[in-house]
């Protein structure tokens, strides 16, 4: 008896969960802008706390704050949004987007908790200032990390496998970093020297069709 299998066309992959990283070009002088920027409202307001451990966190109004540089950061988030939603959908669309955005700065210690974003199907984080890079003493220092969705599902993993395995994404200046809003994630504690300073946003998709 022989047992048939084709792994071209008898392997299915299910459940897999998509994120998207871009890179925005010759983003030296936006970022330099969005950090002066971004220190200076952290002078003048306490901020919130939401996922936030020891960072300051301002309210999601960011993309209303009447400044060049923002509106430059808001065209490219939405065209990031356009390009990435399409490709969760599985075929070209419209729709409309209402973002809201804020700011994050972290020093040495702060961390987020692990979290989702509800109410929106989009969320992204976009790395003003990555900050100190990690070292091998503390590898893991403020990496950006997804958890698998699927509950215990680290029980039954196979040794090399990433089942159940957090995946860590490395902040670097210029990078946005999109993702299903639902999707848990976190922010392990930061130990570098310089300031981290990130900006989040969430994206309400609305009046979706099929094109």
């Amino acid at each position: 008896m022989e047992l048939k299998f084709d792994s071209r066309t008898d392997m299915v992959t299910a459940f897999a969960t998509q994120f998207y990283l871009f890179q925005l070009d010759e983003s030296e002088r936006l970022n330099e802008a969005l950090k002066t920027l971004i220190l200076a409202k952290e002078a003048e307001v306490p901020g919130v706390r939401r996922s936030n451990i020891g960072g300051w966190h301002s309210d999601d109004d960011l993309f209303s704050w009447p400044d060049r540089a923002v509106e430059v950061l808001q065209e490219a988030a939405l065209g990031a949004i356009k390009t990435v939603v399409p490709l969760m959908i599985g075929g070209s669309c419209e729709f409309q987007a209402r973002l809201a955005a804020w700011a994050n700065v972290s020093r040495r210690g702060a961390y987020n908790k692990r979290h989702t974003h509800p109410s929106c199907q989009v969320s992204a984080v976009y790395y003003v200032e990555a900050g100190t890079p990690p070292d091998e003493d503390v590898p893991e220092s403020g990496t950006f990390e997804f958890l698998d969705p699927r509950s215990h599902a680290e029980m039954s993993a196979l040794p090399g496998e990433t089942v159940g395995r957090p995946l860590a994404i490395q902040p670097l200046n210029g990078r946005m970093v999109l993702f299903p809003s639902w999707l848990y994630h976190q922010v392990n504690p930061y130990h570098g020297e310089a300031e981290r300073i990130s900006i989040s946003f969430n994206a309400h998709i609305s009046n979706l069709q099929r094109t």
